[in-house]
């Protein structure tokens, strides 16, 4: 093999580990609203990171996000009448979004 086959592999290997997936940062953040429309109270999850904790029935509160792709989910509790949700959004600098539960 030759030394530039083993640069290009490199080359190609960091660019991999350095994808675009770290959201970028905003001057005006994006907002994610997220409305608990059940009887459970889950707690909201954002790329795994609690947000929003035992959101009660009817309540609502807001995120802010930077631009980028998040995966929200909607956790309970080990014994619950509600099942768990998730989606993924692609948020925008300075955008609002909301889901509901």
């Amino acid at each position: 093999m030759n030394k530039f086959s083993i640069f290009l592999g490199l080359a190609a290997f960091a660019a991999a580990l350095t994808g675009c997936d770290k959201p970028i940062e905003c001057d005006v953040k994006a907002e994610l609203w997220v409305y608990n429309s059940t009887v459970c109270t889950p707690t909201f999850e954002v790329n795994g990171d609690d947000m929003v904790i035992d959101l009660a029935f009817g309540d609502s509160a807001r995120i802010e996000l930077d631009e980028g792709t998040y995966d929200i989910k909607a956790d309970l509790s080990f014994i619950s009448a509600c099942t768990e949700r998730d989606t993924t959004i692609e948020s925008v600098c300075g955008e609002s979004y909301t889901w509901t539960f």
